[in-house]
């Protein structure tokens, strides 16, 4: 029995189906957005912006070939003569969320040697962003296994992706832009935009990219989740350390977060 949250598979008939096994809290089943809950919308987000036909580019061919090489070495030759490959993402849900924590439900799948999901959060964050981390036990030695700062509080495997919290959103769009962002994490993708942890350095040629902007999942993204289930590993964009960027990027955080603040301050 596959006890991770996370399983992707391929066919000659359908493709790529990952499917991804996650429970929400309570809120997600609560608050609503467009007239459905926040647990509807996340999952249709995902599914909707995930799911498609991918041109076959030759970073995403050559991902395939050693997914099919390890895990499918007979059927391999298939995508000799193709020029495109399908990704299907599947999300469900076990039947105990919004009942229990997140948490709470992932410990009692590991006792009853069950398929464990991925703890999901709506929450309503006026300081942090929603992000992704990996439990306690899981956190810091990361950083030994990457040498990465993400991993010091994301230490991704396939059979242990991390959680996700998703704040609440004022329209919909919006809403399924972040949770499919997230979602790429937990997929085994780092981010591509100036964070803090990539020393303020934007991944080139990303701007069109869904771990850059929240826009659209490309080719590369997708040989990235490809790559991270074969070699199970969380993948990396470049990432280059520079003086100026980082200062620019110190300013203009300390700039966004002092406007945050301010905002709190005044409500109260």
């Amino acid at each position: 029995m596959n006890l991770g949250p996370l399983n992707l598979r391929y066919s000659n008939s359908d493709g790529y189906k990952l499917t991804v096994y996650v429970a929400f809290n309570e809120r997600a089943y609560k608050k609503k957005i467009a007239g459905k809950t926040y647990q509807e919308q996340v999952k249709l987000g995902v599914i909707e912006m995930w799911s498609g036909t991918y041109e076959l580019i030759p970073e995403l061919k050559e991902a395939c070939e050693n997914y099919l090489d390890k895990y499918n070495p007979e059927i391999k030759a298939t995508i000799q003569n193709v020029d495109q490959i399908n990704l299907k993402v599947k999300v469900e849900v076990d039947p105990l969320s919004g009942v229990y924590p997140p948490r709470l439900i992932y410990l009692m799948r590991i006792f009853s040697r069950s398929k464990r999901p991925i703890p999901i959060y709506i929450k309503n964050s006026l300081i942090m962003p929603s992000h992704v981390g990996s439990g306690i036990l899981r956190r810091f030695w990361g950083f030994f296994r990457y040498f990465k700062i993400l991993s010091i509080g994301f230490n991704w495997s396939k059979n242990f992706p991390g959680y996700a919290v998703i704040n609440q959103q004022k329209n919909l769009k919006s809403l399924r832009s972040i949770a499919a962002h997230e979602f790429g994490h937990l997929f085994g993708l780092d981010d591509a935009y100036d964070a803090w942890y990539r020393f303020y350095y934007p991944a080139p040629n990303t701007e069109n990219y869904m771990m850059h902007y929240n826009k659209e999942v490309q080719p590369q993204e997708i040989a990235m989740l490809i790559n991270a289930h074969t070699k199970n590993r969380l993948q990396f964009f470049p990432v280059k350390f520079n003086f100026k960027t980082i200062i620019g990027g110190l300013k203009k955080d300390s700039i966004f977060y002092w406007k945050k603040i301010k905002n709190i301050f005044k409500r109260t």
